[in-house]
C-alpha cells in the first residue's frame, strides 16, 4: 500500500513538472533571446531568468521542487476561482 502511494505520487510529481516545464518554456519562447537570461521571475527572496529555473527543474533540485509545487498550486487555484466565478 505504501508503496503505491509512493509511485502515484511521483507520477502526479512528474506531470506536474512536466506542466510547469512546458508552461516556462512556452514563456521563454516568446521572449527576446537577449531576455532569456535575464532575472524575471522571483521566487524564494531571489531573482530567477527562465532559463535558470528551467534548469533547476531539470536537476531536480530543492527549489525546482518548490517552484513546481508553487506553480502548480496557482494553476489549480485559478481553476478553482473560475469554477466558482459562474455561481456569482
Amino acid at each position: 500500500m505504501e508503496n503505491e502511494k509512493v509511485t502515484s505520487d511521483l507520477k502526479t510529481y512528474q506531470r506536474a513538472k512536466r506542466l510547469t516545464l512546458d508552461f516556462l518554456r512556452w514563456w521563454m519562447a516568446r521572449l527576446p533571446a537577449d531576455q532569456r537570461r535575464k532575472p524575471v521571475l522571483v521566487f524564494d527572496a531571489k531573482t530567477w531568468s527562465v532559463v535558470d529555473m528551467i534548469s533547476q527543474i531539470q536537476m531536480d533540485t530543492e527549489i525546482g521542487r518548490r517552484y513546481v509545487y508553487y506553480y502548480t498550486t496557482i494553476i489549480q487555484n485559478v481553476k478553482t476561482k473560475q469554477k466558482y466565478k459562474s455561481y456569482l
